[in-house]
């Protein structure tokens, strides 16, 4: 699969999204920033075209109402996912995240299940490590070492669980919604 031909612009069907052990597989992108390329399906490929695919990801999140996309939702076998945190859209890849809290009830929707909700806990802090592809005269991929709190903490626990495989109608109690 080659991340700048194969660009796919849907959030795919529940059984197209990769198996756990293909995520767990291309964990981590590795990537060499004095060439500013990624290694994607062993090739190396410009931050520019991961850079493409993380804004056509966020389109399809904005376009779908949402505020998080991972690359599995749209059938890619890579630890990256855009999320907006505080208004603000950013692109995050190969990060895991370690609960620093008590966990409370959280209520989600996941565009991979759309219509439904469900209600799970979460931790209410999180540490996140790993990467972010920022745009700071010019791209480059910087270390991600982070404290993220309420709503922040849902979305990157949410997000992060897709590329290992986990969605939350695995690990919640799906609400019934009256209309």
């Amino acid at each position: 699969m080659r991340l700048a031909e194969n660009m796919m612009h849907e959030i795919v069907a529940l059984d197209k999204i990769p198996s756990k052990e293909m995520l767990e597989s291309a964990f981590p992108v590795e990537f060499n920033q004095e060439d500013r390329t990624v290694l994607i399906d062993g090739e190396w490929v410009p931050y520019t075209a991961l850079y493409k695919e993380f804004l056509d990801m966020q389109q399809l999140c904005k376009k779908s109402d949402g505020i998080g996309l991972s690359a599995a939702q749209i059938g890619k076998p890579l630890p990256c996912f855009v999320a907006s945190l505080d208004g603000t859209w950013r692109h995050f890849l190969n990060c895991k995240y370690r609960g620093m809290s008590f966990k409370k009830k959280s209520m989600e929707g996941c565009l991979s299940l759309p219509g439904r909700h469900f209600v799970l806990e979460r931790y209410s802090k999180v540490k996140v490590w790993g990467h972010e592809l920022v745009d700071d005269d010019g791209l480059k991929i910087v270390e991600v070492n982070k404290a993220f709190s309420r709503i922040n903490s849902v979305i990157m626990q949410h997000e992060i669980d897709h590329h290992h495989g986990i969605l939350i109608s695995d690990i919640g109690k799906e609400l019934e919604l009256r209309r």
